[in-house]
Order: C-alpha cells, then structure tokens, then sequence
C-alpha cells in the first residue's frame, strides 16, 4: 500500500511538473541559433528573424557572444536579403538593428563593413517599417567611425526622412552619429532649420533632435552658431516636468558647446547672458533640484537609506551649473539673473547640497566632485584624461561652484 501510495504520488507530481515547463521555442535549438547565426541567415523565415531579434535585444552578453564567429556575417545578411526579398526586408534589419547594438570594435567593423551600401538602399524603399528599421541600423553602424564615411552617402536620404514627422526622431539620430564623421558635418547643416522648426513641437523625440544639432555645431562659423541660440533658447521649459527633465540637460549642453566655441567675447555668449528664458529655465532646475533633495532626505531619514537625486536631474543640474561658470563673468548675465530670482534658487540649491552633504568641508573631503574648470586631476569625467601632474588638484565640487557663483552673481 506504501508503495503504490508513493508511485501514485510520483505519478501526480511528474503530471503537475509539465504545467510548470516553459513553452516550446519557435525553433530548435534557439540558443545556437542566437550566436550561431549561419542557418538562420541561410534559411531563416521572417518571422524566426523576429524572435531572434528579439532574444539579442535581451540579452546583451549573446550580441557580444555573436561576433566572436570566425565568418563575417556581412556576406551572409547580403544573400538572406537577395533571399527574402524587398518585401521582407524588415524582420531582417530588425534582426541586424539588435545584433549591431554593441560598443563598436575590431570585430565589429570585419562583421559589417560591407553593409553601409544595403542599409542605404533599404532607406529608399517605400515601406515605413521598413525605412525605420533602416535607420536604427545607420545609427548603430555609425557607431564605428571607420563606417561613417561611407554612411555619409545616405545623406541625402537622411536629410528628405527628417521631413516626416512619424521618422523624424530616428532619421535624427542616424544624422546625429553619422555627421561626426568631420568630413560629412559641413554637409549635413543644411539639416538645422529643419531640427530647430521641429523642437517646439519634438516630444519624445526632441532628445535626438537636439544631440543632432549638438553634433552639427562642431566646427560651425559664428553665424551658424548664432542662428541656432534663439530656437533652442525657445525649448527651454517653463515648468519642470517628467518630459521636460531630460530635454532641457540636453538642450543646455548644446548651449554650453555654442558659447565654448564661440568664445568669451563673442556674440552668441553676449545674446544668451541677456536673455530672461535662460535665466528663468536655470532657477527652475535649482529650484527643483532643492525641493526634490529636501523629498528625498525626508524619505531617507525614513526608509534609513542615503537620499540619491535621479540621474537626469544630476545631469541637468551640472548642465545648468556649467553654463552659470561659463556666463558669470558677464554683467548682462549677472542683472538678468537676479531679475529671475536666481540668486535665491541658487541660495536653496546650496542648503539642498549641504543636506546632501552634511559632511562637507572643502577639499579633501567625501562629496560628489563636479569639474567645469580644466583641472589636472585624471580620474575627473568631465575634463580630457591628461598626465597625472605632481600635485593635481582636485576638481570643486558642486558646493565649491555655488558658493564661487553666489559670491560673483550677487555683486
């Protein structure tokens, strides 16, 4: 009775243990498919291409295991696109878009140099999927530098893309990673009065609009610099929202680049010292910074953890921070600032930090390390990696910085 009570018991658990299996994969074996791509690209439909670009966009390890094949895969995504056709092209660059979506390196370029030309073909096709997944792929294989040249001669493409709107975003930011090539940049800002008529009205998109525009005003003259300070001076956001805390970090750092290559004398750092939006957007991002710490280290004298800002926010004050240093020697800039209450958002910022870092006492001490100015110290991420000196100093922190503006703006 034992004994066929316990096979019985057997029997019912190898019976519940098949509901917890997990479902069967499209195909068989779909690991090796994943990183051994030969018979996919040789006999794939396009559907199996979906799901393979799908597992690759999960797991970032298997995109990395995928180039380490001795046959380079450019060769092989040339016959499976003659194989499948223009009208199932899609699932293929889906395929290609996750399997590029890697830090570009050796294998990388002997894996995809030959692909420029097909995806540039693609971006003439008349399907909409078809020319989106196109240029996720021109962004992704912009990456590598030695591809970009050749990706240059999507350009004219690129640039007719930008004039439809539910393409406007990713044909940006294709433009964006291809116009760091230094010899395309020239061409490519033909593209600014249509990204800057385009960024009121951006959403989601406007992240790319404005890195495209950061890109193109490398090496710019002063009129092209001047022409591009009003638009996007006109995107700063008059209230802080979810939306808007990831565009106006972007939107400042273009501005930052704008007035470090114009210079301290020239006219694109005069026209954005007097302007009042500037002014206004910066106390915004100190004022919310302040309340948002004060949140925050309410929170934590709660749940007993270290109160941390989110990231976008850390990224928009330093933004905000870095174009106050680069403008605060200018007398415009300092009378426009008080007008705005700037000076009291900067005052709050200050309590908010020395709550962030009760601790703080000049240099030396532990604090988050903030470096507008070109310092020596090679470990400081914001400045050029340069020879260890002797005795580098360290870089200011962020409450070293206010207290500099507060002393220099409240004159």
């Amino acid at each position: 009775t034992i004994l066929e009570s316990s096979t019985h018991r057997a029997a019912v658990l190898a019976n519940a243990m098949t509901f917890l299996e997990p479902p069967p994969m499209p195909f068989e074996p779909f690991d090796e498919m994943v990183t051994e791509p030969t018979k996919l690209l040789k006999s794939g439909t396009a559907q199996q291409f979906e799901d393979l670009a799908t597992a690759l966009n999960m797991r970032e390890s298997t995109r990395s295991r995928l180039l380490l094949r001795a046959a380079p895969l450019d060769v092989d995504v040339l016959q499976a696109a003659a194989r499948l056709g223009e009208n199932q092209l899609a699932p293929l660059l889906h395929w290609l878009q996750a399997a590029t979506n890697q830090r570009p390196g050796e294998d990388f370029l002997r894996h995809f140099s030959k692909l420029p030309p097909f995806v540039i073909r693609c971006l003439a096709l008349p399907c909409t999927t078809t020319q989106r997944a196109a240029l996720r792929c021109v962004l992704q294989l912009a990456r590598c530098p030695a591809l970009r040249l050749p990706l240059g001669e999507a350009l004219p493409r690129l640039l007719e893309l930008l004039e439809v709107e539910e393409l406007r975003g990713t044909a940006a930011g294709a433009l964006c990673n291809v116009a760091c090539e230094a010899t395309v940049r020239p061409k490519a800002r033909v593209a600014v009065p249509v990204l800057l008529s385009a960024l009121p009205s951006a959403g989601n998109e406007a992240e790319d609009l404005v890195a495209a525009l950061g890109v193109l005003a490398t090496d710019a003259d002063a009129a092209w610099m001047e022409s591009m300070v009003d638009p996007l001076l006109a995107c700063l956001p008059r209230e802080w929202t979810k939306q808007s805390q990831g565009e106006i970090g972007l939107t400042l750092e273009v501005l930052i680049d704008l007035v470090r290559a114009s210079g301290p004398g020239g006219s694109v750092c005069f026209k954005m010292a007097q302007d009042a939006r500037l002014a206004s957007a910066l106390a915004l991002i100190f004022e919310h910074f302040s309340a948002s710490q004060l949140a925050a280290t309410a929170q934590s004298k709660v749940s007993k953890r270290p109160a941390r800002p989110a990231p976008r926010e850390s990224v928009a004050l330093s933004s905000a921070l870095k174009i106050c240093v680069l403008l605060q020697d200018l007398p415009a800039f300092s009378v426009t600032f008080r007008k705005s209450r700037g000076l009291e958002a900067l005052r709050g910022l200050q309590e908010s930090l020395d709550l962030e870092n009760p601790g703080y006492g000049g240099y030396g001490k532990k604090a988050p390390k903030f470096c507008q100015l070109r310092c020596e110290d090679p470990s400081c991420a914001d400045c050029p990696p340069t020879a260890p000196a002797p005795r580098a100093k360290a870089p200011p922190t962020k409450q070293e910085i206010v207290q500099q503006l507060l002393k220099v703006l409240a004159v």
